[in-house]
């Protein structure tokens, strides 16, 4: 009986993509649900219960989602997502907005004055 070593890649055609926060992962996970994939992880990588998964890029609707060969899964909580309420589906388009021109000048402010001379 040959044993892998600890660390080792996931055997060709079997590795799914996991992500959740700082952690990115490549698992032998094909085949199995995102449920399943959720409650494995969520103790090693503190998955959140009510983050959103998307798979491939797209909002799962639900966890019995089956995972494939060379899928991407990612737990996700929405920017400014407060516990206590229900989670959205939708991922925003524009996760960050752009920022106010810096070069405007605010309304009613003067402009700078000269420094006095020495």
């Amino acid at each position: 009986m040959t044993q892998e070593p600890v660390g080792a890649a996931p055997a060709p055609g079997t590795s799914v993509a996991v992500t959740y926060g700082v952690y990115q992962l490549q698992l032998d996970l094909a085949g199995r649900s995102v449920a399943a994939v959720r409650a494995s992880l969520a103790g090693a990588l503190n998955i959140d219960p009510r983050s959103l998964a998307v798979v491939n890029g797209q909002p799962v609707d639900g966890e019995s989602v089956v995972l494939r060969p060379g899928d991407r899964i990612e737990f996700v909580r929405l920017a400014g997502q407060k516990g206590g309420g229900p989670v959205s589906k939708e991922i925003p388009r524009e996760a960050n907005p752009p920022a106010p021109s810096r070069c405007e000048r605010p309304p009613n402010r003067a402009p700078h004055a000269a420094p006095p001379p020495f």
